[in-house]
């Protein structure tokens, strides 16, 4: 037995206009979301769980109170914990596309760097008669670029990330509870560079296999040329490389992460920014304008960024790790392969054991490049606050108590002096003293007035004096 169809009778919601009736529910859900003091709590509970590893019982009234706050106004705004999850996964995202590009960008200056040293032999001949001097040099130069180039493009790649954020930023407890989490993990920060830079290991590791291929399929002067172009678009990669990895290890360290969003002072702009960006276009706008203003940056940062390169975290890394480690790492290439040549091997066999010293060596200059920055930037900071903000007050403080004890000195001096003077006196007219001198010095200026008043007597007519 067959059934007539059912007809409703609702009218049919037309295909253009269901995108209005989504909207308009949406609209009306949030409204009632505003008053629903459900929403307001899953908001706390979500917020209080983000700022939870940076807890402690000096800063947990504080810290709840900026939990408070965010949860408020996200409900005044109609959004929900799952509306706050959703835009955390797409922060988290575009940071994962952000972070690759801006790890190459930040890795030109090597990348610079290896092209002029192996395009530019001037530049080390000097060097030349000395395999340690030669590798010192390369490493101080390429430690001294990337260090200047690094503070030109320091404005371009400064607050790029949505999870992570600098310190100027974020409101006080924030900034204190990042400061507390970056000393608290110091050694494992040390650890955790030495790690990361071996993305750069890696790149060496290539750089072997390719020059030995090379050398024994095409010959010396095909690999050289292909380990200069492996050497600096290698750099980029490896550099992206190392900001992936050492994001990782700021998320598990909460070095970085949602409470680096919320915990901002203008958190609100940047959370509706997220919001209605679009993942694939607004990158691309934003970046295109930092570029644009680079001509900007180098002409009135240059000179800034030679001062950082002076800096004792700087001169420490570049002297010590890539000047350093370039000396040992080109002088045992240079015996490496001096003893495989003497030994009679193949040219491909040579290419093999200077590839293997280079990587075993690189590992360490790279490791200790990164152990440096992260162990000497504390020290330097503190150096310079010091010199900056606390010596200058105590110097002053200093002059102002010596000036305070000169001037009491000078006063209880006088006031000696005085009284002696005054004693002197006293007893001087005690004992006639006065009298006599008084008299004595009449009796002088009497004389010396009578002298004054007698004629002068005339020469004789032969000049002779008549007395």
């Amino acid at each position: 037995m067959s059934y007539p169809p059912r007809i409703d009778s609702r009218p049919p919601v037309l295909p253009e206009l269901s995108f209005q009736a989504e909207h308009t529910a949406a609209g009306a859900a949030a409204v009632s979301g505003v008053n629903d003091p459900q929403v307001l709590h899953d908001l706390e509970h979500a917020l209080g769980d983000i700022f939870a590893p940076h807890e402690t019982p000096q800063n947990k009234p504080a810290l709840a109170a900026l939990v408070k706050d965010r949860a408020t106004q996200l409900q005044a705004m109609g959004q929900t914990a799952a509306d706050v999850e959703r835009l955390l996964d797409k922060a988290t995202r575009m940071d994962r596309v952000t972070l690759p590009i801006q790890g190459a960008i930040g890795s030109t200056p090597f990348a610079v760097a290896s092209v002029l040293l192996d395009r530019v032999p001037d530049i080390t001949a000097k060097a030349a008669e000395s395999a340690a001097y030669t590798g010192f040099v390369a490493g101080s130069m390429s430690g001294a670029v990337d260090a200047v180039a690094s503070g030109v493009l320091a404005r371009a790649t400064h607050d790029t990330f949505w999870l992570k954020a600098p310190d100027e930023v974020l409101e006080p407890v924030m900034q204190e509870a990042k400061a507390a989490r970056s000393n608290a993990t110091l050694g494992s920060r040390t650890l955790e560079a030495v790690v990361a830079n071996q993305t750069f290991t890696l790149r060496n590791v290539v750089r072997g296999l390719v020059a030995t291929t090379l050398t024994a399929t095409k010959g010396p002067k095909t690999a050289a040329a292909a380990d200069t172009a492996l050497s600096s678009a290698g750099g980029m990669l490896a550099g992206a490389g190392y900001a992936v990895t050492q994001r990782k290890f700021d998320m598990s360290a909460h070095r970085a992460g949602p409470e680096y969003l919320f915990g901002r002072q203008d958190w609100k702009k940047q959370y509706e920014t997220l919001r209605d960006c679009s993942p694939a276009r607004d990158p691309l706008i934003n970046g295109g304008k930092r570029l644009a203003k680079l001509p900007v940056d180098i002409l009135t940062d240059t000179v800034k960024s030679f001062g950082k390169a002076i800096s004792a975290t700087s001169l420490a890394a570049n002297a010590l790790a890539l000047g350093g480690g370039g000396a040992v790492q080109t002088f045992a290439r240079s015996t490496v392969k001096h003893a495989a040549a003497n030994a009679g091997l193949p040219p491909a066999a040579i290419a093999a054991a200077d590839a293997a010293a280079n990587v075993a060596l690189s590992a360490v200059s790279f490791g200790a490049y990164g152990a440096i920055g992260v162990v000497t930037d504390p020290a330097s900071e503190a150096a310079a606050h010091a010199l900056q903000h606390d010596l200058p007050p105590k110097a002053s403080s200093m002059a102002a108590s010596a000036g305070e004890a000169l001037a009491s000195g000078v006063k209880a001096a006088g006031g000696v002096l005085s009284g002696s003077l005054q004693g002197l006196s006293a007893m001087s007219g005690h004992l006639g003293l006065g009298t006599a001198a008084e008299r004595g010095a009449d009796s002088v200026a009497g004389l010396a007035n009578q002298f004054r008043q007698r004629p002068g007597r005339s020469n004789g007519p032969q000049g002779e004096s008549d007395v």
